[in-house]
């Protein structure tokens, strides 16, 4: 067991890493990351004991911030700030004592609170209607999520340039640009992009960029930072029911956004970045050399069940023949995955009042039908690997000889996990990079 196979949690000035259990969950599409841990206090009858249960009670009483740690010394790294949710104290009959807690990571409010109408205009910028909407908590709000992902990984850069050139690709502005002033201003959201000359729509940083070699882009989706932050959102009232969360993540997918905390419980709106290089290597060979095999378990679902070969969208029509609609939108898959036979959708949607947005509806209709086609899923050991954590919103390079895949795919869910008769281990859910579709047709 390496020093990164560790898990810790710190509360009030206190750091705990004796469980004898415990299960740390991060998922790209469930709010509120879970994490449960079970600690052995004791069989002894003593009144020592009895003073460290009833500290232990009081350290993690429900309600307590907690910091998650996997690691130790300078390997550990930040997985998330989390809120006990539950403690159970038990005894075996036999003066065996545990402490077990469960909780959320600190989405865990907005996943549980109304949103409440009150608290929203008409029209508003989607940063600063999540601002609005978690100000009770004190969270941050930022589109800044590679930073977030660095500290998952303990991916350290010290240089204090080369840190802020790479801030500054994430957020999609030529690296000479940025400053830590403005660094600073783009975190806390105050940046006035009507006097800075980094505006996201400047036609002369866009050409700079590309003339420098600089991606422009901070994610998959053609969207920097910068221009995530100068998002307008209509109609921001909740819908009856709706719970901050579920209002949030229904703007931020409507821009083609995800939305989850990051390891210091800030809020972040980003894509999906696929195109980054790979931060592991999942090896499981059957013939040849054998030693880099870590894959210790599982494999690939291909299941073409819920995918369609074909959509046809018709939008508004006069009458009721909806086939007659002047707006028809088609979409057909011709990648090699593609269904083997034809399977249609049709759809009619009356809001629809452009070839535009049938178009758009189909592709997007076409996308979300295919994205849980391919899914692969391992049991890896450890929690790391090459010095790096594992983390959602990574790639992995796959060689994988019993299932026939060799590339990279994408990380969407990660579990650390460790049980009294288990070592640590990792179980991983990865996808093609480009698969999944969070932009719904307007």
């Amino acid at each position: 067991m390496t020093r990164e196979d560790f898990a810790a949690l710190e509360v009030d000035g206190l750091y705990v890493d004796a469980w004898q259990e415990y299960k740390f969950e991060s998922d790209l599409f469930t709010p509120a990351d879970a994490f449960s841990l079970t600690l052995g206090i004791g069989s002894s009858s003593s009144s020592e004991l009895r003073k460290n249960v009833d500290k232990l009670r009081e350290v993690f009483k429900p309600g307590k911030r907690v910091k998650l740690w996997i690691g130790s010394g300078d390997k550990r790294a930040l997985q998330g700030v989390g809120i006990v949710d539950a403690r159970n104290t038990t005894n075996d009959g036999e003066g065996g004592t545990k402490l077990a807690i469960e909780g959320r990571d600190a989405a865990g409010p907005l996943v549980d609170t109304a949103a409440l109408p009150s608290l929203y205009e008409a029209d508003d910028t989607l940063v600063s209607l999540a601002r609005k909407a978690v100000k009770d908590w004190g969270i941050e709000v930022t589109a800044d999520h590679v930073a977030g992902r660095d500290v998952r990984q303990a991916r350290v850069t010290k240089d204090r340039l080369r840190r802020l050139q790479n801030k500054a690709r994430s957020l999609g502005i030529p690296p000479q640009m940025m400053s830590e002033k403005i660094a600073a201003s783009i975190d806390k959201g105050t940046i006035d992009f009507d006097d800075l000359a980094i505006a996201a729509t400047s036609e002369l940083y866009i050409t700079r960029a590309k003339r420098l070699g600089v991606p422009y882009s901070g994610n998959g989706l053609g969207l920097s930072s910068l221009q995530i932050y100068q998002l307008r959102v209509k109609d921001v009232k909740p819908q009856a029911g709706e719970t901050v969360w579920e209002l949030l993540d229904r703007h931020a997918k409507r821009n083609g956004l995800l939305m989850r905390m990051d390891p210091n419980a800030r809020l972040v709106f980003c894509g999906m970045q696929f195109n980054q290089p790979p931060s592991y290597r999942l090896t499981r060979r059957i013939e040849g050399d054998r030693s880099a095999n870590n894959i210790l378990s599982g494999g690939e679902r291909f299941d073409t069940s819920t995918a369609y070969k074909k959509v046809i969208v018709y939008g508004r029509a006069k009458g009721d023949d909806k086939a007659r609609s002047p707006f028809k939108g088609e979409a057909t898959d011709t990648s090699a995955g593609a269904v083997p036979y034809d399977k249609t959708l049709i759809l009619h949607d009356n809001s629809i009042k452009s070839q535009a947005d049938a178009q758009t509806r189909a592709e997007y209709e076409l996308g979300k039908s295919k994205q849980g086609m391919q899914v692969l899923s391992y049991t890896v050991p450890g929690h790391s690997a090459n010095g790096l954590v594992y983390a959602t919103d990574t790639i992995a390079h796959v060689e994988d000889q019993v299932c026939g895949i060799s590339g990279p795919y994408y990380i969407t869910s990660r579990t650390f996990s460790r049980s009294a008769t288990a070592a640590p281990m990792t179980e991983l859910r990865l996808v093609p990079p480009g698969s999944i579709v969070l932009k719904e047709a307007a």
